[in-house]
């Protein structure tokens, strides 16, 4: 009893001074912690709607991309039905998509019209505008006038319950002999978006608004306020808070500032707000700043609920401690026991607690060592699976020339390339070979995705590339059997960019063949860099009985050329910028007249000094043929 009297005064004593000391810590604690909590709770908003603008920014990705299909495919396509098969199958493979059309001769009489539409369930066709595109006339003037491509606003179309938004591209397209200025748009519903927007809860009464570059509401809970300006939303802001909103919008960054709307009571909101990058377009979410302190408050109150909690363990511990030392032995001992005999390996130890303490703890000895057993043995399979990677790197270099000069008897030309993968290997290839004693083959391909899949299409590419050339055969041609070639294997789903090119050693005479593969540059005798920017149609590989072209022009002794993949354009710095053909071609101008080993290496250098700490994105491959003429 004595002993428990103690106990009760030591647990009593323990408690008091336990929560004194909590509730001390716990009061001077909050002023520090408030900020910090509420920054993190923002975050959390913050996160939220920079994930909403990347929702949005992927949906209305699918419009640009659909004009940029078309633009390309009418470039290589004189045929009218080809044309309107194109524009039917760009609407029909993308469920997002509400109309698409394709103008030539714009501002002529001669100007023809194809429109393609859904309707119900069917795709339809129009040779003249429907009040859909009527509403599209200025804005497609405009586009046609700038020479650049842009989205429109957001607009109503009869018939829908939420507006489209279109995206036109202007160029130029060769129709009997000349070029005609045409342009290329396909229209989707924003359906999409306002589903992805409806479902952002964030806190309780928390809503998102989305606004066009042009201050427009293209988003908003309340429906009525649709396509309305920034201005119709006074009754939720102030005309202080609009005028920030229309600040916030015109400079399109992201970040986060305090508002106090008028539909929260005037209380104080966190505004946190994030660019669209595809269009321009602000994402906005609102979140009442007395709902950030709850979440402050919840934690001040678990955090005393737990304290307490602790405290009555702690005295309940310290009574049970000194009623006896030997019960908790005794339970670990029980307690080994019934856990050995619910795993079906029942203790065999018989004896006191402590020796059966001992024996539960043996047992758990020998299961870690079985343990670290099997973690050995998943090691070497690891390092097994290392092994055959490293193979396979070895196997598709041994492919690519390494060994420069590839032809050391050849003094009219010099060469050289590298391929440095984004994985163990990728889906880069170059080869320089002869077709006859005065043709040479230079070639370079780039497969969608990396890692081994890619690789073993590259590799497939590469060897058909070589088994169907010949120097009696035009250099499109060639292109063609490769594409047919790729398009038989019909559960394959990969497809490969190729720049392929003959260069006649005697007469300097050059020919290539642009499939989809970003664009060389040429290095003059005179330090200037032309850009070879023809393009002879869509990457092999993706629709079967595809036609090529081919182009041709004259080598001067003394010229480069260099070949590259888009894991040097497309490279990003720290900062999100792209390396980009500008900076390329700036790069190949700086370097000058140099050999090619020393033009690509310098190259890789300035990229690899532009992407930083970042990790490399994308397989990274270069060539570079400089022409020195026929020496003889």
């Amino acid at each position: 009893m004595k002993n428990q009297n103690i106990a009760f005064h030591l647990s009593f004593y323990l408690l008091l001074a336990g929560f004194t000391l909590t509730m001390l810590i716990v009061a001077i604690g909050y002023r520090f912690t408030r900020d910090t909590i509420l920054d993190g709770l923002a975050d959390r908003a913050q996160t939220v709607t920079h994930t909403a603008s990347l929702l949005v920014n992927d949906a209305v990705v699918h419009a640009r991309k659909s004009a940029e299909i078309i633009e390309s495919g009418t470039k290589q396509m004189d045929n009218e039905q080809e044309m309107e098969d194109l524009l039917q199958l760009v609407l029909k493979s993308n469920p997002h998509l509400e109309a698409v059309q394709l103008k030539e001769n714009l501002n002529s009489s001669e100007e023809v019209n194809h429109f393609f539409y859904r309707k119900d369930s069917a795709i339809v066709g129009s040779s003249s505008d429907l009040p859909m595109c009527a509403q599209l006339q200025d804005w497609y003037h405009q586009v046609f006038v700038s020479g650049k491509a842009g989205w429109s606003e957001p607009f109503w179309v009869e018939g829908h319950k939420t507006q489209c938004i279109a995206y036109a591209i202007p160029f130029r397209v060769k129709k009997n002999g000349r070029e005609v200025p045409a342009i290329a748009c396909a229209v989707m519903s924003l359906e999409e978006v306002y589903s992805e927007l409806s479902g952002i809860k964030i806190y309780k009464s928390g809503f998102p608004i989305l606004f066009s570059s042009e201050g427009k509401v293209v988003y908003h809970p309340q429906p009525a306020f649709l396509n309305e300006n920034v201005d119709t939303l006074s009754h939720c802001f102030s005309l202080g808070d609009l005028s920030k909103i229309k600040r916030i919008i015109s400079r399109g960054v992201g970040g986060k500032t305090l508002l106090n709307p008028v539909c929260y009571g005037g209380r104080r909101a966190t505004a946190v707000y994030w660019p669209v990058t595809e269009n321009g377009w602000l994402m906005m979410v609102l979140v009442p700043y007395s709902e950030l302190l709850s979440e402050l408050r919840k934690v001040i109150i678990l955090v005393m609920f737990l304290v307490l909690i602790g405290t009555g363990v702690m005295v309940s511990v310290t009574i049970l401690l000194s009623r006896s030392v030997t019960t908790p032995i005794t339970q670990l001992a029980d307690e080994a026991r019934r856990i050995m005999e619910e795993e079906g390996d029942p203790l065999e130890v018989v004896g006191n607690e402590f020796e059966v303490l001992a024996g539960g703890l043996a047992h758990m000895k020998q299961r870690m060592e079985n343990y670290h057993a099997r973690w050995a043995q998943s090691r070497r399979d690891q390092e097994e699976l290392d092994r055959e990677l490293e193979l396979a790197r070895s196997i598709e270099m041994s492919i690519v020339p390494s060994r420069f000069p590839i032809f050391p008897d050849r003094k009219e030309f010099d060469c050289f390339g590298k391929l440095i993968p984004a994985r163990s290997v990728g889906g880069d290839l170059f080869d320089v070979f002869f077709l006859d004693e005065d043709k040479l083959c230079i070639s370079i391909c780039d497969t969608l995705g990396k890692g081994i899949p890619a690789a073993m299409f590259s590799v497939m590419t590469r060897t058909l590339m070589r088994g169907i050339a010949n120097a009696d055969m035009k250099v499109s041609s060639i292109m063609e059997r490769l594409n047919e070639e790729l398009c038989s294997d019909a559960e394959s789903d990969m497809f490969v960019t190729v720049f392929l090119s003959v260069l006649e050693i005697s007469t300097g005479t050059f020919t290539y063949c642009n499939a989809g593969h970003p664009h060389p540059y040429l290095l003059r005798r005179d330090g200037s860099v032309e850009i070879l920017e023809h393009s002879h149609g869509i990457p092999v590989g993706v629709m079967p009985r595809q036609t090529f072209d081919e182009t041709k022009m004259v080598f001067k002794p003394g010229e480069m050329l260099i070949t590259y993949t888009d894991g040097v354009t497309e490279e990003h710095d720290e900062g999100g910028k792209m390396f980009g053909q500008d900076r390329l071609r700036y790069e190949i101008a700086q370097i000058g007249q140099v050999e090619p080993e020393e033009m690509v290496e310098r190259i890789l250098e300035a990229l690899l000094s532009f992407r930083g700490r970042l990790e490399q994105r994308d397989d990274t491959t270069m060539l570079a043929v400089r022409y020195f003429g026929n020496i003889s």
